[in-house]
C-alpha cells in the first residue's frame, strides 16, 4: 500500500485549490512522476499515459488498484479495480509513447512491490 503522504504532493501547489488535483509518485529507480488526478470513470478517455487506479480510504490513505498504460486494453481493467474500490484515476501526462507509459508503471509497481509485495498489472 502506497501512502498519500504530503511529500508526495507538488510543494508549488502547496495551499492553493489545485494542491488536491495533483500528486508524485515515486518508481523503484528514484525518478518521481506528476500525476493529475481525476475520477475514474475519465481514465477511458486517456491513451499513451502512464494511468494508476488508485482507492483512497476516509484517513487519506490511497492504495494502487492496478497500475499499467491507458489505452483500449485497459478497460478490463479498469472495471475490475472500480469493483476493488478503486475511485480515482492518476494519469501520467508526460509521456510520448505506449512503450513510455508502460515503462513508467513498470517503475512506480516496482516501487509499490517493494513495499507491499502486490499490485495489480497490465
Amino acid at each position: 500500500m502506497k501512502r498519500a503522504d504530503s511529500c508526495d504532493l507538488p510543494l508549488a501547489l502547496a495551499g492553493t485549490p489545485l494542491a488536491g488535483q495533483f500528486r508524485y509518485w515515486s518508481g523503484a529507480s528514484g525518478k518521481r512522476y506528476l500525476h493529475k488526478i481525476l475520477p475514474i470513470e475519465l481514465a477511458p478517455d486517456f491513451r499513451h499515459c502512464a494511468l494508476l487506479l488508485v482507492s483512497v480510504r476516509g484517513d487519506g490513505e490511497a492504495e494502487v488498484v492496478w497500475a499499467g498504460a491507458a489505452g483500449a486494453g485497459a478497460a478490463q481493467a479498469i472495471a475490475a479495480a472500480r469493483a476493488a474500490g478503486a475511485s480515482e484515476a492518476h494519469v501520467h501526462l508526460l509521456t510520448e509513447t505506449p512503450e513510455d507509459a508502460k515503462a513508467v508503471a513498470n517503475d512506480i509497481r516496482s516501487a509499490i512491490e517493494g513495499e507491499t509485495g502486490h499490485v495489480a498489472a497490465a
